[in-house]
């Protein structure tokens, strides 16, 4: 018995602790930014609520559904919204070492746990309070039964696949993407086999009815999307090639480092296709297939309709990514080559660690933050008279939930801050002390007749967005 074998549990054990530590490690950042806020906003609405927002948004019910679920007992708080993002990770850790050691071996098993918690690009993913995790474990555990409904003749396979793919399409439109390439995969394969393809079908038809009473709102919003602007930049070289140094690089290390895990997964694949084994060359070929199909239709879309493609919409199907660089590299014949790869990425995962560990604990989101907030908190409005305040709007409403926060925009029904409004209900009357956001350069503040002072606090720099804030005063009656 080898020494992998003899310790498996222990190794695998001692892994989950290390990836629990790792992740509780990086808790601590105080800052949010606007699709947080927006995740805490919705869940503070009823069930029926929640549902009836999203589906006049741009993603699926299930995540908020939980996080409500999750976080009513013990209170809408960063710190246990935080904890509750780790979770679905530390299930993918388990649940991949615990099945891939079944259908490989331990050392895939160990590997694929090790390499999987240090990959920087799926990191930040553990602490951020969205769905990008919680769907990267339902992919992965759709990806799984897939494999296992091919290689083995067992009903529940194909129940737990179903399952899983279920819960990735009420997760995130691209985990609904990457689930349609899987089930694609499982399609050709059991055609192929001449057996199975009954099974394929019943799931395909449940997964489809499941899906029905969603398919009214995902509808609405692919027609949205594709006839209105939308926030998503163009796809240009130079945005992909910002995609790409964000995948494959890692903080903490010079951009060359993207250059040399590029390097390993292409080295990777040529050992792959290089091999005498069948099963393994096709094994990971559907790997790369399921973010390469996901990335690729993201793209195509972007250019054919509007762009709806950014690079953290890769994040569900990550781990299938990690997935074909454990296979590839234990089955490697070139072992210096196979150590090589194993290095770089530690070394890159040991710095990037280290590095987003630091910013996260103290990193602001520029001047509109936590303290800046604080400092003006005794204001009885925020009044946002920009171009564009989505964001600057977002994280107002989070830090001080029971302070108006006036838009010059209109009110949505995707609109979940039950203290946002729209600049037409504002009366200067009812408020002695406002803080204004306008456009940068504006020197007349809307409304600066109806006070009597206004104090310039200078220009706040917010997640791309600039503007000149103004304290605003009535000191006398009237």
């Amino acid at each position: 018995m080898t020494f992998l074998k003899k310790h498996f549990w222990l190794l695998f054990a001692l892994l989950l602790a290390l990836a629990c530590a790792g992740y509780y490690g990086i808790i601590g950042g105080q800052y949010i930014w606007s699709d947080e806020a927006f995740t805490f906003a919705i869940i503070r609405h009823p069930y029926r609520e929640v549902w009836a927002i999203t589906a006049a948004d741009v993603h699926p019910p299930l995540y908020y559904m939980l996080m409500k679920l999750l976080l009513q007992p013990v209170g809408y708080r960063l710190g246990p919204a935080k904890l509750t993002s780790i979770l679905p990770y530390l299930f993918l850790l388990a649940f991949g070492g615990y099945q891939l050691k079944k259908l490989f071996d331990e050392k895939t098993a160990l590997l694929f746990m090790a390499l999987f918690f240090l990959f920087p690009f799926t990191l930040p993913y553990a602490v951020e309070i969205r769905m990008y995790a919680l769907a990267a474990f339902f992919v992965f555990g759709c990806a799984i039964y897939g494999y296992r409904c091919v290689t083995e003749e067992r009903i529940l396979n194909w129940v737990w696949f179903t399952i899983f793919g279920i819960l990735a399409a009420y997760t995130h439109y691209f985990s609904l993407v990457s689930v349609g390439v899987i089930y694609l995969l499982v399609l050709i394969f059991v055609i192929v086999k001449k057996n199975g393809w009954k099974a394929w079908l019943i799931s395909a038809v449940i997964t489809i009815l499941t899906y029905v009473p969603w398919l009214k709102s995902f509808l609405s919003q692919l027609a949205y999307k594709a006839n209105h602007e939308y926030w998503i930049q163009p796809i240009t070289l130079k945005s992909l090639m910002i995609d790409v140094n964000t995948i494959f690089g890692a903080l903490g290390v010079n951009e060359i480092f993207t250059v040399f895990v590029l390097l390993a997964f292409l080295l990777a694949l040529v050992a792959v296709l290089c091999s005498k084994d069948k099963k393994h060359i096709l094994t990971c070929t559907c790997l790369l297939i399921v973010p390469a199909g996901t990335v690729l239709l993201g793209l195509v879309a972007s250019w054919i309709l509007r762009p709806i493609w950014i690079n953290r919409y890769l994040v569900p199907a990550a781990p299938l990514l990690i997935l074909f660089l454990t296979l590839a590299v234990v089955n490697m014949k070139q072992k210096q080559l196979a150590a090589s790869i194993l290095t770089v990425m530690v070394i890159g995962g040991v710095l990037n660690y280290q590095t987003f560990a630091i910013n996260e604990r103290t990193w602001r989101w520029d001047e509109l933050d936590s303290y800046f907030v604080d400092t003006h908190k005794d204001c009885d409005a925020y009044v946002l008279n920009m171009t564009d305040d989505d964001h600057m709007s977002s994280v107002l409403c989070y830090y001080e939930p029971e302070t108006p926060v006036f838009r010059d925009a209109q009110i949505t029904a995707a609109n979940p801050y039950s203290n946002q409004r729209s600049m037409t209900e504002f009366d200067a009357m009812e408020y002695d002390r406002i803080l204004m956001f306008v456009d940068v350069g504006d020197l007349a503040p809307y409304l600066l007749s109806s006070y009597d002072v206004c104090e310039p606090l200078g220009t706040i720099h917010e997640n791309g967005d600039e503007a000149d804030v103004y304290l605003l005063a009535r000191t006398t009656g009237g």
